[in-house]
């Protein structure tokens, strides 16, 4: 028992000097001993109190969430430089160990390591199917998606609107899928939702109200977000907590639930694919379907459980954690803006008639022409929170491309948190707010 002691209180008192010593580090807010700034980060909506620090501390500021440094940049500048010009020194991921080791069972693409075999597995296997170029021939789904949109705003548009003027969406009643199942919300929701489910499984979203399975999706979506921020979890910033049992640990257990959960819906989504494969089902052209098929078709016949075989396919878990991360469309976020302002409708109603008529509806031939509508789209994404993306540091720093503060910067954007797409007519290609949704080499290569 004294060793134990011993050993805890030799670990407790390194941790503090490390959180005393006073490094040439940037200003940031003050830190306390031991647990540096980690009461002072939220455990959601992060990104506005971020906002806050590069308001009140500048371009650059320094955190630390227990005995790691976190700094954080809110310049193009200083994101360009550190994490697109010396990308390949910040190119590892943070590994948040209940989120990344429990819930995700260490197969995420999201925390994989640049320099795995898995991640190089995976993202080989999207950039095949899922780049620009090759993922124009998912465009088909979108404009069957859009016209079912447009058939439910007018069906559905008014109805949901009323419900909208009763009873305005807030904290209180965001969870409660009865609520949001008939928010004007869910007919943007399901439009994007369906758009990424047929391209990555061949599987459209038909109903709204009453389905569960949609639900789960969304509240896992939205779980993985949220516990994946830092200062969420003490086992992700003090490493020795991980070693407890689970009667001192029911974060553990609440991890494990999150993970059999997850699991269970998108390896559902597996198995249907899979027994259609052998029932000579055909479904519509997919991501994983297509893979499933080559795979099969291969010497290689090893693919259940984690990981990568030795002939290098991806493994059904670790295909499993790769369909269901996929990123959602941001649709809500211009329909939420855009909505408020009348004169931009006109606008671009007026740019819709000249460019497409009243004969047909528009398709992607038109973007080069409708270049008001593109700026709508930039201005959306500007107005849209973002989760930070952090990168690690050589020597263990976590370097965060402050996405939010980079769109709220009045230098830049003069009256940032309007609806302004005018701002974006003159913008060059690359220099927008896409630019800025995804930072670093391997999406900088992607391009």
């Amino acid at each position: 028992m004294i060793p134990l002691f011993l050993s805890f209180s030799f670990v407790i008192l390194a941790v503090l000097i490390r959180s005393l010593r006073r490094n040439a580090y940037p200003p940031g807010p003050r830190k306390f001993p031991i647990i540096g700034n980690l009461l002072q980060l939220p455990t959601s909506h992060q990104w506005v109190k971020f906002l806050e620090w590069a308001e009140q501390y500048g371009p650059i500021y320094h955190l630390k969430a227990g005995p790691d440094d976190l700094i954080v940049l809110n310049t193009p500048d200083l994101v360009d430089e550190f994490l697109v010009k010396h990308g390949r020194i910040f190119s590892d991921r943070m590994w948040p160990h209940v989120a990344a080791d429990i819930v995700s069972a260490g197969q995420r693409l999201l925390f994989l390591p640049a320099s795995s075999i898995e991640f190089k597995a995976v993202r080989k296997a999207n950039h095949t199917a899922l780049a620009s170029i090759p993922a124009r021939k998912y465009r088909r789904y979108q404009e069957l998606e859009s016209r079912v949109l447009l058939h439910d705003f007018i069906n559905h548009g008014y109805e949901t609107a009323k419900l909208m003027e009763s009873k305005p969406m807030s904290a209180s009643n965001a969870d409660d899928h009865s609520f949001m199942e008939r928010h004007w919300f869910s007919l943007v929701r399901r439009f994007a939702t369906s758009v990424i489910m047929t391209a990555v499984y061949g599987e459209r979203v038909h109903a709204i109200q009453g389905n569960d399975a949609l639900n789960i999706l969304y509240d896992v979506v939205e779980t993985i977000t949220k516990i994946s921020l830092p200062g969420v979890f003490l086992a992700d910033t003090f490493p020795f907590m991980q070693k407890f049992p689970d009667i001192l640990a029911p974060w553990r257990k609440q991890a494990i639930k999150m993970h059999e959960r997850e699991f269970g819906l998108y390896g559902g989504y597996l198995d249907k694919l899979h027994a259609d494969h052998k029932a000579g089902i055909n479904r519509p052209d997919c991501f994983i379907g297509k893979y499933i098929q080559a795979r099969d078709a291969s010497t290689d016949r090893i693919v259940s459980g984690a990981g990568v075989s030795e002939d290098g396919w991806i493994r059904d878990k670790l295909l499993t954690y790769t369909a269901g991360t996929l990123d959602r469309s941001r649709f809500r976020y211009y329909c939420e803006r855009s909505q408020l302002i009348r004169a931009i409708h006109v606008m671009a109603r007026e740019e819709l008639d000249k460019v497409v008529g009243s004969d047909r509806l528009p398709s992607y031939e038109d973007e080069e022409n409708l270049a008001l509508c593109r700026c709508m789209h930039q201005g959306a994404l500007t107005l849209s929170t973002t989760h930070a993306f952090g990168l690690f540091h050589s020597e263990g720093s976590l370097v965060f491309g402050n996405v939010w503060a980079l769109h709220m910067d009045p230098a830049r954007f003069p009256r940032p948190r309007e609806f302004i797409p005018e701002r974006w007519l003159n913008n060059e290609k690359g220099s927008g707010p896409l630019k800025w949704g995804s930072i670093g080499p391997k999406n900088e290569r992607d391009k």
